[in-house]
């Protein structure tokens, strides 16, 4: 029962309800982890997994999802889709960049790290100038 409950969890798991794509996969990954417990392992079945959280990506990631599509079309046969983990490594990557581009707003933790490092940076900047 805690197994079907675990999976119908995964299933509704929503990227978009989350600050950062990072806190999304880590609570899918937590999810597998405990599937895994319950004596159900979803490791054969990656793909499906790469497919059904690129359903879920909002309009911020359709270059992404496109391009995904269009390469798999393109190579046909000789496509390999990748692992779930090489597949998340590049969601965290296009993220970053969509943050860069302005396309998405930098998670409120990111932004404070940004605003600490500029401020010790000023900060380190005036200890220097006192100190000449």
């Amino acid at each position: 029962m805690k197994g079907h409950l675990l999976e119908v969890e995964l299933l509704s798991l929503d990227p978009r309800n989350y600050d950062r794509i990072q806190d999304f996969l880590t609570k899918y990954n937590d999810l597998l982890l405990q599937l895994k417990g319950c004596g159900i392992d979803k490791s054969k079945e990656e793909s499906r997994q790469v497919l059904s959280i690129m359903s879920k990506l909002g309009p911020e990631y359709s270059v992404f999802v496109s391009t995904f599509h269009s390469v798999r079309l393109a190579t046909g046969k000789t496509y390999t889709m990748p692992s779930l983990k090489e597949f998340m490594e590049s969601l965290i990557f296009e993220q970053d960049k969509l943050i860069g581009m302005g396309k998405i707003k930098p998670p409120k933790a990111h932004a404070l790290v940004v605003h600490d490092g500029s401020h010790n940076k000023s900060h380190r900047s005036d200890s220097n100038q006192k100190n000449q």
